[in-house]
């Protein structure tokens, strides 16, 4: 790749990419998920085990379950 280009073009080589970051945001990640799924009823973690990052489970959640009902207004 020309110089130029890098510039513009991220380059996951070298001093642009730091693989412990990536490592740290991975293991974040799945600590969140497992956190998530040991919280959640067995029904609706079978629903979560397919989706693979905690955003995914988490806009699962929220659109699934997030609608406030009767019980929660009271």
């Amino acid at each position: 790749m020309s110089n130029g280009l890098t510039s513009f073009v991220p380059v996951l080589t070298g001093p642009n990419y730091l693989q412990t970051k990536v490592d740290a945001w991975n293991e974040d990640d799945t600590a969140a998920r497992g956190s998530i799924r040991l919280r959640v009823d067995d029904s609706i973690g079978t629903a979560i085990d397919s989706k693979t990052t905690a955003k995914q489970v988490w806009d699962y959640l929220k659109d699934t379950y997030g609608k406030p009902g009767i019980p929660v207004r009271l």
